[in-house]
């Protein structure tokens, strides 16, 4: 990203939700898994440090220190979530209430979607930043499936922070629809996400866009 994309989304903010059990990974956290010489995580942040955002904040949870030790060189503000237990809401919360004060939007990252690169987060930044705003929020679309990251505009931050137990922002997603812009993409990646063992099938890099 070049110094006058950079300075055009200094407002912008991003979340990435790290603190799951991984419940249904049974090689233990799914985070910590290597593909392609790095873990899960570590391949998310790398790539959203790329976009020279100011502000990334990590939320952890499950296995607080053993994340935060693995993104000790990264240029990211690590939040402990000590209730994680109670759900992806809970995360989201705590990564709203401590966004920077001038904020205008928060792109909500999944630590589990590592095929994802920072020319894809930029391409979303981009068309949020051209189309959206404050008063409206973005996805990525394909085929008509919606896909992650999304970034909401700060005129739904309070919305988000009333969010309970393990729903995203589905719910916001429907009710204020008539505010949702499509950024209609190419790349695989935005609908990748790694829950169970199987899902690493989908990491050969060399069938994403």
């Amino acid at each position: 990203m070049n110094a006058e994309n950079k300075n055009s989304i200094n407002d912008y903010d991003v979340i990435v939700l790290a603190a799951g059990e991984s419940n249904r990974f049974s090689k233990g956290n799914k985070l910590l898994f290597k593909i392609n010489h790095y873990s899960i995580l570590i391949n998310v942040i790398k790539e959203i440090c790329l976009t020279n955002m100011n502000n990334i904040l990590v939320v952890t949870g499950f296995e607080h220190k053993i994340i935060q030790n693995s993104l000790r060189k990264y240029a990211v503000k690590v939040i402990q979530n000590k209730h994680y237990s109670k759900g992806i809401s809970s995360s989201i919360s705590l990564g709203i209430k401590n966004l920077s004060r001038n904020s205008q939007a928060v792109m909500i990252c999944l630590a589990d979607m590592p095929l994802i690169k920072s020319a894809n987060y930029n391409q979303l930044l981009s068309f949020h930043h051209k189309y959206g705003g404050r008063e409206w929020i973005t996805a990525p679309r394909k085929n008509q499936v919606i896909g992650n990251p999304i970034i909401w505009g700060a005129v739904y931050y309070e919305e988000l922070l009333k969010l309970k137990g393990d729903l995203g922002g589905k719910q916001i997603l429907k009710k204020f629809k008539q505010n949702l812009k499509f950024c209609d993409v190419e790349s695989q990646s935005f609908f990748i996400d790694i829950d169970t063992e199987k899902d690493l099938y989908h990491c050969n890099k060399s069938t994403i866009l």
